[in-house]
């Protein structure tokens, strides 16, 4: 049985700058900057949660790509 990802209820947290040069899309391997939303990649679109000030770079928890 499919089961969507528990929602994301968190205010914006603004990521250490040093730590954004550092992260990367695991998916396509683009940068990805920060969004309301989380933690947006600017190749394919997804959105990765960022939850308890923590971002969770893993695709399966991103939200799909933009259309």
């Amino acid at each position: 049985m499919d089961s969507d990802p528990p929602p994301v209820y968190t205010a914006p947290v603004a990521i250490d700058p040093r730590l954004l040069e550092l992260l990367v899309c695991p998916a396509c391997r683009a940068d990805v900057k920060e969004e309301a939303a989380g933690l947006a990649c600017v190749g394919c679109g997804r959105v990765y949660p960022v939850r308890d000030g923590i971002p969770v770079m893993l695709a399966e928890e991103a939200t799909p790509p933009r259309a």
